[in-house]
């Protein structure tokens, strides 16, 4: 500030909380909605946002649901990441907005083609580009070791690595 010959200001964020973190009214306003450990989990994740993943999970309620069983996110999540914070990808998703591919390998593996499935059906996608959507996330160093490892030879047999080493669907 000297340098811009300008006086310092009083610091906005000194006593703004961040997104999220302001008090909510009823800590306990998630159950009943979804179950108390999902609960437990949006109102960690997203403080006093998850009222927004909740208004989602109010119009499809199908939503409500971990990705696959044991995941540490819902489906719900996944339309909020879009809408919200601007996810655009698998990746953006589980490895920017959840971490699970570092929290849980295994459960972000087997939830890529589920988090493409909702992201496509947002988007308006085409099968094509929910496949390749997941493609592009298993193309990520080291995932397609962790598919093998986690999941079975299922998916890992499902890729396919081109003459110039990217990694994609098969074609059928």
């Amino acid at each position: 500030m000297r340098r811009m010959e300008r006086q310092p200001g009083a610091c906005p964020t000194l006593t703004t909380p961040l997104p999220g973190a302001r008090k909510r009214d009823d800590p306990t306003n998630l159950e009943g909605a979804v179950s108390a450990d999902i609960a437990s989990m949006l109102a960690r994740r997203y403080g006093s946002r998850a009222a927004m993943v909740l208004a989602i999970i109010g119009a499809h309620r199908e939503l409500a649901m971990r990705i696959v069983p044991g995941a540490p996110a819902i489906g719900a999540e996944v339309i909020h990441a879009i809408r919200a914070e601007m996810a655009t990808s698998v990746s953006d998703f589980l490895v920017r907005r959840t971490s699970m591919v570092w929290r849980d390998p295994a459960a972000a593996v087997a939830a890529a083609p589920e988090v493409a499935r909702i992201m496509g059906v947002e988007f308006g996608w085409s099968a094509e580009r929910i496949a390749a959507a997941t493609a592009r996330f298993f193309a990520r160093p080291g995932l397609r070791e962790v598919a093998a490892i986690s999941v079975g030879e299922a998916i890992a047999k499902e890729l396919r690595e081109d003459a110039d080493g990217r990694t994609a669907l098969k074609s059928k």
